[in-house]
């Protein structure tokens, strides 16, 4: 869908949390130095479970919500024990992403004074939640314990939208969508359409996810999809011939979404504006993807922008079959003329998960205002479906872009994908 067409939807404000930094600054400075966030994790999150196949996560390091003064201040300790970790980086997320946006007051709220906090949606997802804690529910029944009060709101997934609402005082429409691996991109749609509806004027958009237990982890490499490298410098290594799964990674992202006319009224700077989405499904398969699906939504998203060139495309490329399949969908809706170049940053944060989509959205806008192509990282031996792209390898490339494309998709044959363009302030 086209929405250039219609009310103007516009980015404010970002916020991440994710393996390679706890800012958006710290995060893609990292990916243009060519770092990544993959560590060894077989003596610490799985040193109980030597029959897993997995050695090696993207994990976020170093996190401490008490280390962010404001929400340090609002956020007791014991409140904290409250938080699945994945409420935990979506609040830190829409802490940096709401000062960015200049919509907080003094005391860490919505200023009533700029906005209206009952027009300020949240829609922040997460693609599993805390289903970790159903297994610790399990444990203590068997050892005979209390059960905390607390486990229940650690489970529950829409607990990263509520705590947000909660926290930040956004008294609009609160949800979360849920669309596995497509998660991130399809809050942020959901957003957009709450802000085409006229029932907000802003929304707190986004995706975060914290799965790196030994249970969380357990659950996805029964379906084999798992990258079993044991040496953290050879895995994530979407496009690669030798890739034999993808890396779990963890963390947040989390824009500010409102509409054109009102970010202006209020003065504020326009990262990046939105220029089109789309959602499909394959109905094809649980986990392989058709193709048919991403090419729709690919073509649905872009409307008039594939007319204009110099696109940089975010791949979901995660370093498993799917990826041959990606860059085929992509060739039936653009020419490599018209692409500047193609890059997957999963290499560098891992496989986000629920959050990637809307990490990768701040990449791409990133990518917009920073005249450049992330790398995609350890791409040595591209897989032969490259050959006729621009593919961005090892290390960022200055490019002069004019539209971005992120591309989220998830099991299920769930598509999701969205288009920014240069800020127009």
């Amino acid at each position: 869908m086209d929405i250039g067409k219609h009310e103007r939807i516009v980015v404010t404000g970002m916020g991440a949390v994710t393996p390679l930094g706890l800012t958006v600054a710290e995060s893609i400075d990292s990916i243009i130095a060519g770092h990544d966030g993959i560590v060894s994790i077989s003596d610490t999150v799985l040193k109980d479970y030597p029959q897993l196949r997995v050695s090696v996560a993207a994990l976020v390091e170093n996190f401490n919500l008490q280390n962010n003064p404001h929400l340090a201040e609002r956020i007791s300790v014991k409140d904290e024990r409250k938080l699945h970790r994945s409420s935990q980086f979506a609040l830190w997320a829409g802490s940096e992403a709401l000062k960015q946006a200049e919509l907080l007051d003094d005391q860490g709220k919505i200023n009533n004074r700029i906005v209206n906090p009952e027009r300020v949606g949240v829609r922040i997802g997460t693609g599993v939640g805390g289903a970790n804690m159903v297994a610790e529910t399990r444990v203590r029944i068997d050892e005979g314990k209390r059960i905390s009060p607390s486990f229940i709101l650690q489970v529950l997934p829409e607990r990263v939208a509520t705590t947000t609402s909660m926290i930040f005082g956004a008294k609009g429409p609160v949800t979360e969508v849920t669309s596995a691996c497509a998660t991130g991109n399809a809050n942020i749609i959901d957003a957009v359409r709450l802000l085409r509806l006229g029932e907000v004027d802003v929304v707190i958009a986004g995706g975060s996810e914290a799965q790196l237990t030994a249970e969380g982890i357990a659950l996805f490499d029964g379906t084999t999809a798992l990258d079993s490298t044991v040496d953290p410098r050879e895995a994530s290594r979407p496009f690669h011939m030798d890739s034999n799964g993808f890396v779990m990674g963890e963390g947040a992202g989390v824009l500010v979404l409102e509409t054109a006319e009102h970010a202006k009224r209020r003065g504020a700077v326009i990262l990046a504006e939105l220029v089109g989405y789309a959602e499909t499904a394959d109905a094809y398969h649980d986990t392989a993807p058709s193709g048919e699906g991403a090419e729709r939504a690919l073509r649905r998203a872009l409307g008039d922008y594939a007319l204009r060139g110099n696109i940089y495309i975010n791949a979901h490329a995660t370093g498993t079959a799917g990826d041959a399949v990606e860059l085929t969908s992509i060739g039936k809706v653009l020419s490599p003329e018209q692409v500047a170049g193609i890059s997957s940053t999963k290499g560098a944060t891992g496989h986000m998960l629920g959050a990637a989509g809307a990490f990768e959205s701040i990449v791409s806008i990133e990518a917009l205002r920073r005249g450049m192509i992330p790398p995609s990282l350890k791409l040595n031996t591209p897989i032969p479906e490259t050959e006729p792209w621009r593919m961005s390898e090892l290390k960022a490339t200055p490019a002069e872009i004019e539209v971005v494309i992120n591309n989220s998709f998830g099991f299920g044959g769930l598509n999701a994908v969205t288009v920014y363009a240069r800020a127009n302030n």
